[in-house]
Formats: C-alpha cells, structure tokens, sequence
C-alpha cells in the first residue's frame, strides 16, 4: 500500500530568510496548522479552512490510490487467469482433419 500522504514530509523555506530550511509533515500542516522555523522561531500558519480543505484533499486522493492499487491487482490476477485458460485451451484442442 501506498504511503499516507499525511506521513508525507515536504521542505519550507524559513519565512524571515533565514536560510533553515523547515520540514513538516502534511499532518502536522493540517493538525497543528503552523510550522515553525528551529533557528530563528520565525513561523507559518496555515487558516483552518485552507487546513481543512487539505485534510479532504488527502483523505481522498488516499482513497482513490487505495482503490486503485485494489484494482490493480484485481487485473493482475484476472490477466494470469486469462493466460492459464488460453494455455489450457491451446493444449487441448479437437482436431478436424479433411482429406
């Protein structure tokens, strides 16, 4: 399965300039709705509504990778199906010889 978007690390620049670079995970964008800077405590914050239209942004681009990634594998396995019944039905066929 596909890693969580949420779990998902990106990189701000700090806001004031200070050359750090701020990691932050979407969850903590979303939850804590700030990031702050280590160096200099300079920070962003996120509104909670542009928070929350993340947070169903993610949900359900999750969602939709889940589903796809299921259905992957459904086609992978009726692919192989398909290849064993053709192997099958190759090997095995009536013969009708005319002279």
């Amino acid at each position: 399965m596909a890693e969580k978007l949420e779990k998902r690390k990106i990189e701000l620049p700090c806001p004031k300039g200070c050359s750090s670079k701020i990691q932050i995970s979407y969850y903590d964008i979303c939850y804590r709705r700030e990031a702050k800077c280590s160096r200099c405590g300079s920070k962003y914050k996120f509104g909670s509504s542009e928070a929350s239209n993340l947070k169903s942004a993610m949900n359900y681009v999750d969602r939709i990778t889940d589903e796809i990634e299921r259905k992957s594998k459904e086609l992978e396995r009726k692919v192989q199906d398909f290849q064993k019944a053709n192997e099958r039905l190759l090997k095995s066929p009536d013969l009708e010889i005319k002279n």
